[in-house]
């Protein structure tokens, strides 16, 4: 931003109005931010009584999450500071936007399952803490520190403060969790734990609410809210397939990258991918034998390649008398059941032959037998 205009009172508090300089790109209309964004939620503690500061301070790490969108907090309107006031609104039961209440919910619980995730805070601690400590015993010690401006303080003040600091925020990590519950703010139940698997490994990502996930298979504790879930492949090889859901109806077709749920109980959630390039009928993708006997288990026979990215199908199936029983021309058709003309076949030995054209538009054929066991 080239051109800047601030109060000097305003700096002080990491607020400020600035416009870029060319009128000709949408940046020059006056924007208004902060750098400070506890600012916003009035976790500030301003020096002064002027009319421009913010006249609301907050002592302790202890405050509600609740208090913004409940009115139980009133909210400063000084400072320019108007972030406060939209939320109260937003969050308004009667007036408000439900579509923002739950993006915001959402946004807390996958906060919760990360950066602020208690094993993670205390992580952070732990490295802040060691990484301080050194400088801490160094000033401490005289002969570590040569030349001027070498000052030595005493390490057992860092100490108390540090361990008050890691006893706030495991506090506050048991305090949060509790403004979900049906007793809390957010009149919720749970948490309920959920997994989210991709396969096969590697072949995509899941996006749940606001978040990538990274590692499969990932794990994470939810409260009841409409999940969103979303699947992209992790490379042009793979294209996305369906959803499977353990103890969930979606509320989308299983089909979609895009779907919801109405989260309520655990679940293992697993975004299904098809590699592209596995030929239909290559290798042993085509079963040398079926038993069509109705146990769910081999009872169709086809290829077992993906065929959603194949073109100019077709398996011919004949009996050893050169009579045709079966034609298919859908790839992603379940095959031969096993029955002519609406009787079962025999068991025996049956040629077929199979045409398509590949991802790359070559021209493949598979022939051979197949063996029908009942």
């Amino acid at each position: 931003m080239n051109s800047f205009v601030m109060n000097s009172e305003i700096w002080n508090y990491n607020v400020a109005f600035a416009k870029g300089w060319d009128l000709s790109k949408p940046g020059n209309k006056w924007h208004y931010f902060l750098w400070n964004m506890p600012t916003a939620f009035n976790f500030t503690v301003p020096a002064g009584t002027g009319v421009l500061t913010n006249t609301n301070s907050i002592a302790n790490s202890y405050l509600t999450p609740c208090s913004i969108h409940t009115g139980t907090y009133q909210v400063s309107q000084r400072a320019h500071n108007g972030h406060g006031n939209m939320l109260v609104r937003l969050w308004n039961s009667n007036k408000g936007n439900a579509s923002f209440r739950l993006e915001y919910q959402n946004r807390y619980q996958d906060l919760l399952n990360g950066p602020f995730k208690c094993e993670n805070l205390m992580k952070h601690y732990n490295y802040l803490d060691s990484l301080y400590m050194v400088e801490m015993r160094c000033h401490e010690n005289p002969g570590c520190l040569a030349g001027p401006g070498k000052f030595v303080t005493a390490a057992d003040g860092w100490d108390s403060t540090m361990a008050k600091l890691r006893n706030n925020i495991l506090y506050r990590c048991d305090f949060i969790a509790k403004t979900f519950t049906a007793n809390g703010c957010y009149g919720v139940k749970g948490p309920y734990p959920i997994t989210v698997d991709v396969e096969p490994a590697g072949a995509g990502k899941v996006k749940l609410n606001t978040v990538w996930l990274e590692n499969y298979p990932w794990v994470g504790n939810y409260y009841s809210t409409t999940m969103s879930f979303k699947a992209i492949p992790s490379n042009t090889t793979y294209a996305f397939h369906h959803w499977e859901f353990t103890n969930h109806v979606s509320i989308d077709p299983l089909s979609n990258d895009s779907v919801a749920i109405q989260y309520f109980t655990t679940d293992y959630v697993k975004a299904v991918f098809t590699d592209k390039t596995r030929d239909i009928a290559g290798g042993s993708n085509i079963p040398t034998g079926f038993t069509p006997n109705g146990d769910g288990h081999n009872d169709y026979f086809g290829p077992l390649g993906s065929g959603e990215f194949v073109s100019q199908y077709q398996m011919t199936i004949w009996n050893r008398w050169g009579q045709e029983v079966f034609r298919s021309t859908d790839p992603t058709a379940q095959g031969w059941d096993g029955t002519y003309n609406g009787q079962q076949s025999p068991t025996g030995v049956y040629a077929y032959i199979i045409t398509y054209n590949d991802i790359y538009g070559q021209q493949k054929q598979a022939k051979g037998n197949v063996t029908l066991t009942r």
